[in-house]
């Protein structure tokens, strides 16, 4: 971890877990985290794949470690939540003002905490573009309430329920319906 801190102009880190997401026993290696991104100054894109959080406080103490975080991606992270309806949020651990949003989970309700926690940040929020991959699953009110409070700066949105195979680098393409109408 010394040598990565010493990467100061470090922009962009991908962290990319286990597609099983590995049990909580063995994510250890999270502890450091927040530390270690808080000293990347010029941090501006974070990419989360398939890594288990123990609760919301720990996934929000991780991105909020990003204070300069513009952009942030999320593809099936888990997180384990004492139920299904968890009862605070992570306060101490403010959402950074993110500009844009690319979250892909499988699972239904599996991103309602993050919703949540962004949503808590001051209004509105500076979000312009968000994309939402939902493997055609419903959607849920947490991230209604997250577009509404989005809602005056949000310019871009992208929901989709089918699979995009370059989802986490963030270049997915627009339907080739709109392509080939001369629609981009």
């Amino acid at each position: 971890m010394v040598v990565l801190a010493s990467l100061s102009k470090l922009q962009s880190i991908w962290l990319q877990g286990s597609p099983s997401l590995d049990p909580p026993e063995e994510a250890a290696w999270q502890d450091g985290l927040p530390t270690l991104l808080a000293s990347f100054a010029h941090l501006t894109k974070l990419a989360i794949s398939f890594v288990l959080f123990t609760s919301l406080s720990q996934f929000a103490a991780v991105v909020a470690a990003c204070k300069n975080l513009e952009i942030l991606s999320i593809r099936n992270v888990g997180l384990l939540l004492d139920s299904p309806i968890y009862s605070f949020l992570p306060r101490h651990f403010p959402p950074p003002a993110l500009r844009s949003l690319r979250i892909a989970q499988r699972r239904v309700g599996g991103c309602n905490a993050v919703y949540d926690w962004l949503s808590s940040a001051a209004k509105p929020l500076p979000i312009d573009s968000i994309a939402i991959q939902n493997y055609g699953r419903g959607y849920s009110v947490s991230l209604l309430s997250l577009l509404r409070n989005a809602g005056s700066s949000l310019e871009h949105l992208t929901i989709n329920a089918n699979r995009i195979s370059s989802w986490d680098l963030g270049k997915w393409r627009l339907p080739t319906y709109f392509v080939r109408r001369g629609l981009t």
